[in-house]
C-alpha cells in the first residue's frame, strides 16, 4: 500500500549529521522510531517544547529527546539540541519512518487503456483504472481502487492512496500525495436559475495541482468553470476540505480540516487557515494571513496578519447573557 513505512535504525550521531543538530550524551545510542515522552521506549526519540510536559520529560524512557539548548539542563539523558525542536522532530521522523520503496509493476486486476502512458518504474495496485491519454510518471504509486480518468497527468514520485478519484484533464505535479477518498477535478457547484429549474453550468477548466502538494483524506478539489482551479507549490491541505471551482491557493499555504472555500477565491502564499474556517465566494486573501479556527471570512483580507471571527466556548448561562446583550444592542430604538 502507498502509506506503508519501514523503520530504520539510526545513531544519534547519524541523525545529528543528517539534520544539523548537536548531540549531548552517547552519540552511538540507536533509535528507530518517534514517540511521545509518555510512550517512549529506549529505542524511541521524543521532543520537548512545552513546560506543561516537564514531568513527562523527567520520567520518560526515551533513548533520546530533542530540545533547545536552554532546556537541555532539564533532562539528564541523551539529547539532540535544536533551535526548533518541533521542526527537528519532523525532520527526524522522515529519516526513521521512511516510506517503503515502490515496487514497479501493474497488478493484473488493473484496467489500463492502451493509449495511457505508464512509466516502467510506476506501481499500480489492485483494481486501478487509468483511461486514455493519461500519463503516469516515474516512481508514481497508485493505491488499490483508484480511478484516473482521461487526459490526466501525475508527476514523478507522487503517491496516490487507495480509492481516489481523479477526473479528466486534471494535473498533479511531482513529489505530491493524495490520501484515500479524495476527489480531484470533479464538476463545481455552478447553476443558473430558469424559473423553477436550475440549469447546470458546464465546467471546462481543470484542477491543476503543482509540485510538493499534500492533500488529506476525503478532500474535494473542483475543476474550474472556465479558468483552472490552481493549488500552487508546497500547499498542504488536511482532511475533509472543500475547494470550489476557480479557487487559487498560493505557495506553501496550509489549510486545516473541514475548511470550506467557495468559488473564485484567491488565497495568497504562506497563509494558514485553521480548522472549520469558511471563506465566502469571490474573496481575496493576502499573503502571510492566519485565519483562526471556526472563523467565517465574508470580505477580502488585503493585509497580512492574524484574523478571527469566532466566539470562544463558555458555559451556556454566560453565553445566553452575551446573546441577550447583543440582541438589546441591535434592537431598534423606540
Amino acid at each position: 500500500m502507498p502509506a506503508a513505512v519501514q523503520n530504520q535504525d539510526w545513531t544519534l550521531e547519524e541523525l545529528a549529521h543528517a539534520v544539523n543538530l548537536q548531540v549531548r550524551g552517547n552519540p552511538d545510542q540507536c533509535v528507530r522510531k518517534i514517540a511521545t515522552l509518555q510512550s517512549a521506549t529506549p529505542d524511541s526519540i521524543a521532543h520537548y517544547t512545552d513546560e506543561r510536559y516537564l514531568e513527562h520529560l523527567k520520567n520518560t524512557s526515551a533513548g533520546a529527546v530533542i530540545l533547545t539548548d536552554a532546556n537541555s539542563g532539564l533532562f539528564q539523558g541523551n539529547c539532540l539540541i535544536a533551535q526548533n525542536p518541533r521542526l527537528a522532530f519532523a525532520e527526524v521522523s522522515l529519516r526513521l519512518h521512511q516510506r517503503r520503496p515502490n515496487k514497479p509493476g501493474i497488478h493484473p486486476s488493473a484496467v489500463i487503456d492502451h493509449q495511457a502512458q505508464i512509466s516502467s518504474t510506476a506501481e499500480l495496485a489492485e483494481n486501478v483504472v487509468v483511461r486514455a491519454h493519461s500519463v503516469i510518471g516515474d516512481n508514481v504509486v497508485i493505491g488499490a481502487g483508484t480511478f484516473v480518468d482521461e487526459n490526466v497527468s501525475v508527476g514523478a514520485n507522487t503517491r496516490i492512496d487507495a480509492n481516489v478519484s481523479i477526473y479528466a484533464d486534471s494535473i498533479i505535479g511531482r513529489d505530491s500525495s493524495v490520501a484515500s477518498g479524495s476527489v480531484i477535478g470533479s464538476r463545481g457547484f455552478g447553476y443558473e436559475k430558469d424559473h423553477d429549474n436550475w440549469v447546470p453550468i458546464k465546467h471546462v477548466g481543470r484542477a491543476v495541482i503543482h509540485d510538493l502538494v499534500d492533500i488529506g483524506a476525503c478532500t474535494t478539489i473542483d475543476r474550474g468553470t472556465i479558468q483552472n482551479t490552481v493549488i500552487e507549490q508546497g500547499v498542504k491541505i488536511d482532511n475533509n476540505v472543500q475547494v470550489a471551482h476557480n479557487v487559487n491557493i498560493g505557495k506553501h499555504t496550509v489549510i486545516a480540516g473541514n475548511v470550506g472555500i467557495a468559488g473564485s477565491v484567491r488565497i495568497g502564499s504562506n497563509c494558514i487557515l485553521g480548522g472549520q474556517v469558511g471563506v465566502c465566494d469571490h474573496i481575496e486573501i493576502a499573503d502571510n494571513v492566519i485565519v483562526y479556527a471556526g472563523s467565517l471570512v465574508t470580505k477580502s483580507i488585503l493585509q497580512e496578519g492574524e484574523y478571527s471571527s469566532s466566539f470562544p466556548v463558555q458555559d451556556v448561562r454566560s453565553w445566553r447573557r452575551v446573546l441577550a446583550k447583543l440582541r438589546r444592542s441591535a434592537a431598534p430604538e423606540s
